[in-house]
Parts: structure tokens; C-alpha cells; sequence
């Protein structure tokens, strides 16, 4: 068996994978990084403004004030 790794462009994206799915699944294996396509997923949230980006220190810092509030109450 090859493996090939392909960068397909969001417009072709469902024609290739259609085109994949029609081939034998004992032939094939399709495995999609799904932690790429989450980045690209908020990149695409932020670059449209649908959601805005945090800057580290204050994402962490909430995080931990969220942790802190759960054990204090224990």
C-alpha cells in the first residue's frame, strides 16, 4: 500500500472526497487530520470576524480563574 497526502482547495474539497468514497473501501483508507481542519476551521471563524481572538495570557488566565472557582466550591 502508498500513501499520498494531498492539500485539496476548499472549492474541489467534496468533489474529491466524493470521488475517494466511490472507490473500494478495502483498497482505500481515508484519514482526515482533524486537528488541521479545526485550525483552518477558527482561522476562517476569526479572519471573517464571526469570532474574535484572544490573546494567550487572557485565555489562560480565564481558564484558571474557571479552574479555581470549580475546587474552591469542593
Amino acid at each position: 500500500m502508498h500513501t499520498v497526502t494531498l492539500d485539496v482547495h476548499d472549492s474541489i474539497y467534496d468533489q474529491v472526497m466524493t470521488l475517494l468514497e466511490k472507490l473500494p473501501k478495502d483498497k482505500l483508507r481515508i484519514k482526515e487530520d482533524k486537528i488541521a481542519a479545526e485550525i483552518a476551521d477558527r482561522c476562517a471563524r476569526i479572519d471573517s470576524g464571526e469570532e474574535e481572538l484572544t490573546p494567550y495570557r487572557e485565555g489562560m488566565d480565564a481558564m484558571m480563574d474557571k479552574i479555581r472557582s470549580k475546587h474552591a466550591a469542593l
